[in-house]
């Protein structure tokens, strides 16, 4: 079929069409790592109490979801009997658990940090960011501590932010932000390690955080970036 004066025309107008398409199409396939967060307290007063956050992790210098750490097995022991039976029944269950410890950046300088433990039977996560040890200090980076910082971290040893565990995030647009999460669940959708199983390879983690003045941090952060 030949078509007329006219199919020049219209192959020219559909052929920026197909290109858009095709883009979308190719665009589908390379879906970000990105974070959402509604911060909600004094931490976000400089921006009327409220503050919304959703970026996109900057994978030049993110270069894995987290790193993980040696190994620690862990054996529990329960023991059940019945009133029918003289003889009882003991059970022994292994638990296998990694400290993780993660470090995003993104595309606006957004940057929240993650301490945690997993345990590979995957029942929960740990977090619990004081220890018995920490003090508070000032601080400009939510990093190390300084004498005439504008924020307040937790810290164990006066010279850094953050215990045995920890949840820091902080923000440089549209002002100055700083969150220490003190409690709250840190959750789950999907996790995993890598075959030597000392890197993160793809994490969903869902946080309901509370920092020591009252302020809640709640949100999701997914990576999945091998390294």
């Amino acid at each position: 079929m030949k078509i007329g004066p006219g199919g020049t025309e219209i192959t020219s107008m559909l052929r920026p069409l197909v290109l858009i398409l095709l883009a979308l199409f190719l665009g589908c396939g390379q879906k970000e790592d990105q974070a959402d967060g509604l911060l909600i307290g004094p931490a976000a007063a400089s921006v009327g109490g409220a503050y919304y956050f959703n970026g996109y992790v900057d994978r030049t210098y993110t270069t894995s979801c987290g790193s993980a750490g040696p190994e620690i097995a862990q054996t529990t022991t329960s023991t059940t009997s019945t009133s029918t039976t003289p003889s009882s029944t003991t059970k022994e269950k292994e638990k296998t658990a990694f400290g993780i410890q993660s470090y995003y950046i993104f595309k606006n300088g957004e940057t929240l940090s993650l301490k945690y433990d997993y345990y590979t039977n995957k029942d929960n996560f740990t977090f619990s960011p004081l220890n018995a040890t920490s003090t508070t200090c000032t601080t400009d980076n939510l990093k190390t501590c300084s004498s005439t910082g504008r924020f307040t971290c937790t810290t164990s040893d006066n010279i850094n932010c953050g215990g045995t565990y920890t949840f820091i995030f902080t923000s440089t647009a549209p002002v100055s932000l700083g969150f220490q999460g003190v409690r709250g669940p840190l959750t789950w959708k999907e996790f995993a390690l890598n075959a030597d199983q000392n890197a993160v390879t793809k994490a969903i983690l869902q946080f309901d955080m509370i920092g020591s003045d009252g302020s809640v941090f709640k949100g999701t952060v997914e990576c999945n970036i091998t390294p």
